[in-house]
C-alpha cells in the first residue's frame, strides 16, 4: 500500500471516529413528555372543538395563545385520540382542580405578604 493510500485511509477512519464521537455527545438520552401547564378533559374538548369547527378562524398558532400551552402541545392533543371513561374524566378534573386552587392559594398568600 502506498503512503498515499495509507493517508487516505487513515483520515477516512479519523473523520468517522470524529462524526460518531459528535453524534453521541449531540444525542439528548430520551425524557417522558411533562408539559409546564397542563389542560383539564373540558379544556382539551373545547380546543379540539373550536379547531375542528372553525379551522380557518381557530389555528394551532391562535389556540397556543389562547389556552396559553405550547405549540406542541396543542398539536398532541388534536393528534390525540385517547377518550377516558367518565370516572376517570371526572378524577382527573378534580385533581386538576385541586392543583389550581392550590397555586391560587400560593399566590394569594405571596400577595398578601408583600
Amino acid at each position: 500500500m502506498s503512503a498515499k493510500m495509507k493517508n487516505m485511509f487513515f483520515h477516512r477512519r479519523f473523520f468517522h471516529l470524529l462524526q460518531s464521537c459528535m453524534k453521541e455527545s449531540t444525542e439528548k438520552p430520551k425524557q417522558p413528555w411533562t408539559p409546564m401547564k397542563r389542560l383539564s378533559r373540558s379544556q382539551m374538548d373545547h380546543l379540539r372543538m373550536l379547531y375542528r369547527d372553525y379551522p380557518q378562524e381557530w389555528t394551532v398558532d391562535k389556540l397556543q395563545v389562547r389556552f396559553g400551552i405550547s405549540f406542541s402541545a396543542v398539536k398532541r392533543i388534536l393528534r390525540s385520540k385517547f377518550e377516558p371513561s367518565e370516572e376517570v374524566k371526572q378524577r382527573q378534573d378534580q385533581k386538576v382542580m385541586k392543583q389550581r386552587e392550590k397555586r391560587r392559594e400560593q399566590f394569594i398568600t405571596k400577595f398578601k405578604s408583600k
